[in-house]
Order: C-alpha cells, then structure tokens, then sequence
C-alpha cells in the first residue's frame, strides 16, 4: 500500500501542478486579450488623431495663404489709395495754380462741387 499510496500522491500533486499550470495560462490569455483590445483601440485614436493633425494643417495652410493674399490685396489698395491722392493733390495744385493769376478767381465755379473738391479758404502762394 505504500507504494500505491505514493502513486497517487504524485498523481494528485501532479494534477494540481496541471490544474495550476491551465489557470495561470487561461489568466495571461485573459489579460493578453485585454491588452491587445487596448492597443487596437490606441492604434484607432492614433489614426484618428492622425488624421485630424493633416486635417488641421491644411486648415492652418489654407489660412495663412488666405491672410496673405487679404494682406497683399490690402496693401495694394493702400498704395492705389495713395497713388490717387497724389493725384487729386497735383490736379487740385494744378488748378489753383491755373486760376490763382484770373481775376475770377475768388469766384466759385459753376459745378466745381460735382468733379474736384478744392477748398475756399486756402491760402494762395
């Protein structure tokens, strides 16, 4: 009886280890399956977020390129604005300069108000 005794000591023994072994195992697979769901999760945001970073820079693109043209249109009226004032300036010294030697030149002119604005009170060089 000793003999079948230790026999079935080890059996037992043995399929504790075993019944031990497939726990720990089904455990890690367990876990394994949780980590890997995560990381397939993670690489999905990482894609999203991807694409949301190209999106946005050629949102920042498109902006800056808008800002430079609003900015170069911008500065073209200025100097199309200042052109056109040293004209109306010349053609205003144009005509005081035409009239200031008249004897009507203290006299308004008939429709003046329509095409130059001059001023009444200016002085005369």
């Amino acid at each position: 009886m000793g003999i079948n005794s230790l026999k079935w000591f080890f059996f037992i023994c043995t399929c504790l280890v075993l019944m031990l072994a497939k726990w720990k195992y089904s455990s890690m697979v367990d876990q394994l399956q949780e980590v890997n769901s995560k990381l397939v999760t993670q690489q999905a945001q990482v894609s999203l977020l991807t694409n949301l970073n190209h999106s946005m820079k050629s949102t920042i693109t498109r902006l800056k390129q808008a800002s430079q043209q609003e900015r170069l249109a911008t500065e073209q009226t200025a100097r199309e604005r200042e052109q056109w004032q040293q004209r109306a300036l010349r053609a205003k010294q144009q005509i005081e300069k035409d009239i200031a030697n008249e004897e009507c030149a203290n006299l308004p002119i008939p429709h003046s108000v329509d095409w130059m604005y001059y001023e009444k009170n200016a002085s005369r060089h």
